[in-house]
């Protein structure tokens, strides 16, 4: 390579390096006219325990309409909602600062439940009334 080729490239290697491919993202927000809330009513509820401590809550919500789809809340121990289970047992997560939840896996109520409380595979699921709900251990 001749010097003055060099030294060009040398010349312009920072510009490039700062032109380099940038992708952006926007979502536009929900028109609240096409926004429709849907109310769901609690079911049931259980309690996660694991060696004996609380570890949190399941609680099972059936949408009130005319075909009802079923879905499942997970909280820890203080009742800050950290995922959601679906009717066919697949477990989110909800991430901070993440716009969409992170899939954890597919399978039952209790393994969906001990994957978004990172609980061990010892944490078991104890029913309780819904009038129940909340009282102390």
């Amino acid at each position: 390579m001749k010097p003055a080729a060099a030294l060009l490239l040398v010349a312009i290697a920072p510009l490039l390096l700062q032109t380099s491919c940038r992708t952006t993202r926007e979502r536009a927000p929900v028109d609240p006219a096409d926004a429709a809330p849907v109310h769901s009513s609690a079911v049931r509820a259980w309690r996660v325990v694991e060696a004996g401590a609380v570890r949190g809550w399941v609680i099972s919500y059936r949408e009130d309409a005319r075909d009802p789809r079923e879905f499942f809340a997970v909280q820890n121990e203080l009742r800050q909602e950290l995922g959601l289970i679906d009717a066919q047992g697949r477990a989110w997560r909800y991430r901070p600062f993440q716009a969409e939840p992170e899939h954890l896996t597919s399978s039952t109520l209790a393994d969906g439940a001990r994957a978004i409380l990172g609980a061990s595979a010892d944490a078991k699921l104890e029913e309780v009334s819904l009038a129940d709900f909340g009282r102390p251990r």
